[in-house]
């Protein structure tokens, strides 16, 4: 007879530095991406106060 199994939901998935990569063939290109990625965040912030300014 075969265990029964108990299946719980996830709580929710955590994206962690180890695991938060941006993948490209060149290494020109995989600092290009990471440079656009760390600073998007801080160009959408300037971007969305100075909307708000009008």
């Amino acid at each position: 007879m075969a265990a029964a199994r108990t299946l719980f939901p996830p709580r929710g998935v955590v994206a962690r530095q180890s695991t938060d990569t941006v993948a490209a063939e060149s290494p020109e290109a995989q600092a290009a991406l990471e440079m656009i990625r760390a600073r998007a965040c801080v160009t959408l912030g300037r971007y969305r106060r100075e909307m708000r300014r009008g």
